[in-house]
């Protein structure tokens, strides 16, 4: 090949990677886009999975002792008795000179909004959220958590908005809320810790046997008889969370 034939070569050669070096400048954002979107998705990821494990933790403990303790987490005092060291909470009180009680009208809305209070004391613990050099976070000063008693679980949601900025290119991503679920049966057994203390402010006395039966065997009822009281613990019968409660009884 001639020394022309060269030239013209490298020629063509400079003038396509000068086309491209424009092509790439021109396009440039829409060519980055794409990778800001899922840089932001994958950090928000991140933060979701730390909230949402702060949360979980946050939750646990109170959860249980809310079931161990008869549905408060600080019983006042005069309206627990302890048994085996845990201060069960009366939840019918004794009437004087009767074998009936006075039930105490324990609530979901009353758990729940010590549950709330409870947890969102308890947050800030673990609440230390880390993100990438390239991004800014953005959180609130304040937030607020919210539980949902079900059945078999207790649904745990922060209010916490969370933006993350991506400090090159101004995009900004940002969530809301928040929110976990702890797999415990509170809801379920407190209905039944209801129809035990109906049963014992009515007539005095709960038949746990033919409960349980009535019930398809679903539920495991323990009755103690701490004197002068009455305590009764309730848990599925494939479960092992625990719900505990007292019954006021005076001496005679």
């Amino acid at each position: 090949m001639d020394k022309k034939g060269q030239i013209t070569i490298f020629v063509i050669i400079g003038i396509v990677i000068v086309a491209l070096i424009v092509l790439l400048y021109a396009f440039r954002k829409d060519i980055s886009v794409p990778f800001v979107q899922v840089n932001l998705q994958d950090e928000m990821q991140q933060v979701r999975s730390d909230i949402q494990d702060c949360l979980k933790s946050s939750s646990e403990g109170h959860v249980e002792r809310i079931g161990l303790q008869g549905g408060y987490l600080s019983p006042p005092p005069g309206s627990f008795r302890l048994f085996n060291d845990t201060p069960i909470s009366y939840l019918c009180y004794n009437q004087v000179g009767k074998p009936t009680c006075t039930n105490r009208m324990l609530t979901l809305e009353s758990m729940q909004k010590e549950l709330d209070s409870a947890i969102e004391d308890t947050v800030p613990e673990c609440l230390i959220l880390d993100v990438s050099g390239g991004v800014q976070l953005q959180e609130p000063t304040n937030y607020k958590v919210k539980t949902e008693i079900q059945p078999s679980k207790v649904v745990v949601t922060l209010d916490y908005p969370v933006t993350l900025t991506n400090k090159k290119t101004g995009d900004e991503l940002t969530e809301k809320e928040f929110s976990t679920v702890i797999n415990a049966p509170l809801g379920d057994l407190y209905d039944v810790a209801m129809d035990v203390v109906d049963s014992e402010a009515v007539g005095g006395r709960f038949d746990v046997l033919s409960y349980v039966l009535s019930k398809m065997s679903k539920y495991t009822i323990y009755p103690h008889k701490p004197y002068p009281d009455k305590v009764y613990q309730i848990k599925l019968r494939e479960n092992g969370y625990l719900f505990q409660m007292a019954v006021e009884d005076e001496p005679g």
